[in-house]
């Protein structure tokens, strides 16, 4: 599947990246979104929390990306509870 050979991709990306910066935090936001769409919740928002920690240390200038990661957040926890 397309989406599990991303992770992949994604996953040795981050093993790659040893500074925290928005860089790596974007990637964690796009590993969120993919196990999200594989069902995945649970790791999906493992990820966003290790995206917006990431995020928040570069405030103000991440602000929008903070709020879209929130409400990536808040939506998944939505899904989970139908």
């Amino acid at each position: 599947h397309d989406y599990n050979q991303a992770i992949l991709y994604f996953e040795k990306s981050v093993g790659n990246n040893s500074s925290k910066n928005i860089s790596l935090a974007d990637i964690y936001a796009i590993m969120a979104n993919i196990y999200c769409k594989l069902g995945q919740f649970n790791q999906g928002i493992v990820h966003y929390e290790t995206a917006l920690s990431i995020y928040k240390k570069y405030s103000p200038s991440t602000d929008l990306k903070i709020e879209k990661v929130k409400q990536d957040i808040s939506n998944v926890i939505t899904q989970l509870q139908i």
